[in-house]
């Protein structure tokens, strides 16, 4: 995952104090194939990263906020969007050896594992002697930049119409399965899907989170009507209800 020469580059700095690091490295790594491949070694381009140290460099405006799991997702989101297929990509909750449990995640793209996301497992931070926890990633570069040719898609005439809905759910399902269900559910009328309230803690029922989103309805060859929107919202309320124990809040 994070080679040697990382590994003592980002100790020097620490030595030096420098303790904001931003390294990343593209090179290749070598997989020893199974019994039916021969034994022969594979040979895959990786590109692989880590963040340590306070999330922005020090200034008056802001405290020195150590960056998180977070704010390297956000990068790497913004990262694999150059690609144009960012909606294929999901992080599903995952911790490999040197991840620490509970704090990683694995990258999917189309149902295939392509990466890891994470913190550093604490008996590697005690190992390395390190003060704070530094976010790693390593990902097939391959695969995960394996750009999709732009399609046309008409665009309508007509206008939009929105429509908000708050509900809880457990705190274990991701914003992925919530899109997947949203979408099956509201079909080709929904253009957009925004969430822009996530909510834990005084007036949540413990083990559930609060959400809400955004629905962007549009048809291609008519104005929608509020009893158009009214049955799409019902279809994916029912859906979250059935599907993911989704408790509607008023």
């Amino acid at each position: 995952m994070h080679t040697a020469a990382q590994r003592e580059g980002d100790l020097r700095n620490l030595r030096r104090q420098q303790p904001r690091v931003r390294v990343f490295e593209i090179a290749n790594r070598f997989i020893a194939g199974g019994s039916e491949d021969g034994g022969v070694f594979r040979e895959q381009k990786m590109l692989a990263g880590i963040a340590l140290g306070s999330r922005l460099p020090e200034q008056w405006g802001s405290s020195a906020t150590p960056a998180d799991f977070y704010d390297v997702k956000g990068d790497l989101q913004g990262l694999l969007a150059l690609g144009g297929g960012l909606a294929e990509f999901a992080f599903e909750p995952a911790a490999p050896g040197y991840l620490h449990p509970g704090r990683g995640a694995r990258i999917v793209r189309g149902g295939v594992s392509v990466g890891h996301l994470g913190e550093l497992h604490p008996s590697l931070i005690r190992a390395f002697d390190l003060t704070t926890a530094p976010i790693l990633f390593e990902f097939d570069y391959s695969a995960a930049f394996r750009a999709n040719l732009a399609q046309f898609r008409e665009v309508s005439r007509f206008p939009q119409i929105r429509r908000d809905i708050s509900f809880t759910v457990p705190v274990d399902v991701a914003f992925a399965t919530l899109r997947e269900r949203v979408s099956v559910a509201a079909g080709s009328l929904l253009k957009q899907l925004s969430a822009f309230d996530i909510y834990q803690g005084k007036g949540v029922e413990l083990g559930r989170k609060s959400i809400a989103l955004g629905l962007i309805l549009q048809d291609l060859s008519r104005t929608l009507t509020d009893d158009d929107a009214d049955r799409v919202v019902q279809a994916v309320l029912q859906d979250l209800r059935t599907n993911l124990d989704a408790r509607i809040r008023e």
